[in-house]
């Protein structure tokens, strides 16, 4: 029997192999109260005039066995395409709400203004700082390229700067490309004995260097970067709040090696 292939998919279009009238006539020739039947379920020898009858029962048994062998494998070879196409089309289910879900359309001004009721609260950024890169603005630019967009461009979003050494390190990168994106800077810089000290009046530096858009100032800070704090005069002149610590006892600590 020929078959064919689809051009487009490789399937065999479907056939079968099996003659139905055949397959009726053959259950009907071994089917109870039939003398084949009776033969095969006893100890009896057939008459000599039966063996033909025998030899032709088990010769058409064995073609039709054959013949769904095949239609068996047929069936599943089909069954694994037709698997294959709804494993396929499965993910492609509600395309329609997700191609024309109305977020897509919203203007920037309106997304931007969703990604700002996103932003954290400062107690909870300065909990969640070792996942930093799970919260608002950052992970906001990990959706879509669309989104990544739109946060990038939103300067209002990357304000708020959190360095607080008792808690982590801090990647100068990540730090820098903060800066980078934030037109006006919400600083809390509060700084740890604990740390590396050169880590800290490095970043301190880069920080004060871009203290013209400091809007807001919270430092904590040791003896050993107080006097970097000197630098900040004339400098700071979008600043309108501003705290400041030099923690007498990091600075006797400082001071002693203590």
């Amino acid at each position: 029997m020929s078959s064919s292939r689809c051009s487009n998919c490789g399937q065999v279009p479907e056939q079968t192999t099996l003659d139905s009238e055949q397959s009726c006539e053959l259950k009907s020739a071994v089917a109870p109260g039939t003398r084949f039947h009776s033969l095969y379920n006893s100890n009896e020898a057939p008459e000599p005039s039966e063996t033909p009858l025998v030899l032709s029962i088990s010769s058409k048994i064995e073609i039709q066995l054959a013949a769904l062998d095949t239609e068996i494998s047929r069936l599943r070879e089909r069954l694994s395409h037709l698997e294959a196409d709804r494993a396929f089309l499965a993910p492609f289910r509600g395309a329609k709400e997700r191609v024309l879900a109305p977020i897509r359309r919203l203007p920037s001004e309106i997304l931007e203004e969703i990604f700002m009721w996103s932003l954290p609260i400062l107690k909870d950024a300065m909990y969640y700082q070792d996942r930093t890169i799970k919260l608002s603005p950052w992970v906001l630019t990990h959706v879509c390229s669309s989104w990544r967009a739109v946060a990038i461009s939103a300067s209002a979003l990357w304000s708020l700067l959190i360095l607080h050494y008792d808690e982590r390190r801090y990647a100068p990168h990540a730090i820098e490309v903060q800066v980078q994106r934030a037109r006006k800077l919400k600083i809390h810089f509060y700084a740890s004995l604990e740390r590396d000290t050169d880590s800290q009046i490095q970043m301190l530096r880069y920080l004060i260097e871009h203290s013209a858009r400091w809007e807001e100032a919270c430092l904590g800070v040791t003896a050993d970067l107080a006097p970097l704090l000197l630098s900040l005069r004339d400098r700071i002149p979008a600043l309108r709040k501003i705290w400041l610590d030099v923690d007498r006892r990091r600075w006797r600590r400082s001071r002693t090696g203590g």
